[in-house]
């Protein structure tokens, strides 16, 4: 049968009751007193709602060290914290800093990425993220993402903030793979800049004025460059570092780091043409 429990009551309860016996408190469910043959202490009993429907005890503290509003107020803390799930005799794991996750990332995905995205992320971490590289990334809220944002744009542009914010949402996202994080900031505070495609493209129209003029250019490498970006699609620096080890006896071109890195390598066969072509340059 539950007491109805007073600060007057706990401290003579020791004393007025036998070692081994429980006296429930009738304000907080869950919550009594055990007593011990030298001393009384506040426990918590309830159950965690994780689906096992376990019943767990916690020890408060000692009724001559914490007071019973202390002691009532820590056992609704805890009943919170059982009713979300969790165990609160599990420690938490420490939550990381930016800096962490980011060094984290790098040493386990860093292979999979290019050397030049490699270096754009930890460019970015280094430089406009500086500022939250101490930071456990659960305390990185929208505030803070939003003004930083805002503050990029206006010291180096709207790509390069828009730029930060997704590197940093990457960083946010792959330590939510392990701890857990309120939603991502970056996703609900911050609103991208508009960006406009880049048209680089060479229309049909063009196309006779670009033969021309790389025909006419002096340099046979970067002749040859354009010639094989022309016909193939490939990215200027795929181009740029082919060699001829990379080109086989069929004509077959092995494209080594692309972007997304060695994972991403793949075969090209090359038109007759170009191969021609490239091997009278040779």
């Amino acid at each position: 049968m539950a007491t109805k429990l007073t600060q007057s009551v706990v401290d003579k309860i020791r004393h007025a009751q036998e070692a081994g016996a429980q006296v429930y408190d009738a304000d907080v469910s869950g919550l009594r007193i055990v007593i011990g043959k030298k001393s009384a202490s506040y426990k918590l009993m309830g159950r965690i709602n994780d689906g096992t429907d376990r019943y767990i005890s916690f020890v408060i503290g000692r009724t001559d060290e914490v007071s019973l509003k202390s002691a009532r107020e820590r056992a609704k803390e805890l009943r919170l914290t059982l009713r979300r799930g969790e165990d609160p005799r599990v420690p938490k794991n420490a939550i990381p800093s930016l800096s962490e996750v980011a060094d984290s990332y790098f040493a386990t995905r860093g292979q999979e990425l290019s050397p030049r995205t490699l270096a754009w992320y930890q460019q970015k971490v280094e430089g406009p993220l500086s500022s939250l590289k101490k930071i456990p990334v659960d305390r990185i809220d929208r505030a803070t993402v939003r003004a930083l944002h805002e503050k990029i744009t206006r010291k180096t542009g709207a790509y390069g903030a828009n730029g930060a914010m997704r590197v940093l949402k990457l960083l946010i996202n792959d330590a939510a793979r392990t701890h857990d994080l309120p939603p991502n900031p970056v996703t609900r505070g911050v609103r991208m800049n508009q960006e406009k495609a880049r048209d680089w493209a060479v229309g049909p129209d063009e196309m006779p004025l670009l033969w021309r003029q790389s025909d006419g250019l002096d340099d046979r490498v970067r002749r040859c460059c354009w010639l094989v970006m022309l016909l193939t699609g490939l990215r200027s620096g795929d181009a740029r570092s082919m060699k001829w080890e990379h080109l086989d006896q069929d004509g077959v071109l092995t494209v080594p780091s692309p972007k997304g890195g060695e994972a991403k390598a793949f075969k090209l066969p090359l038109p007759r043409f170009l191969g021609s072509g490239l091997t009278t340059s040779k």
